[in-house]
C-alpha cells in the first residue's frame, strides 16, 4: 500500500497557537512508525518539510519502504537554498543515505 502524508511543520518558538510543539515530535514519530506499519505500507509519498513530513520519510526509510530519492532530493536542495533549518536539513540528508 502507498501511504500519501500531508504533514504538519513544527511550531516556531513563539507560535501564538501552538498546534505541532517541538515536544510532539518523539509521539509524531512513534504514531508515524505505528501507521506504516499497521497499513502495511510499501512506500511513502510525503514533501519533506521539517515536521511530520520528515519524520515520517526517516521512519519509511528505516522500515525499508520503497526508495523515493528523487524527489527528496529535490526537496533537500530547496530546503538547503532555503534555510530551513540546520536539524532539518540533517535529518533529510539521513534520509537520502
Amino acid at each position: 500500500m502507498i501511504i500519501a502524508l500531508a504533514g504538519r511543520r513544527v511550531d516556531s518558538a513563539d507560535a501564538k497557537d501552538p498546534r505541532f510543539p517541538l515536544g510532539n515530535v518523539e509521539r509524531v514519530r512513534r504514531l508515524a512508525r505505528a501507521v506504516l506499519e499497521e497499513k502495511g505500507a510499501t512506500a511513502l509519498v510525503s514533501s519533506a518539510a521539517c515536521g511530520a513530513d520528515l519524520i515520517a520519510l526517516s521512519e519509511a526509510g528505516q522500515l525499508g519502504l520503497d526508495d523515493v530519492a528523487d524527489a527528496l532530493q529535490i526537496l533537500l536542495n530547496w530546503s538547503i537554498r532555503n534555510n530551513v533549518g540546520r536539524q532539518w536539513n540533517m535529518i533529510t540528508t539521513g534520509i537520502m543515505q
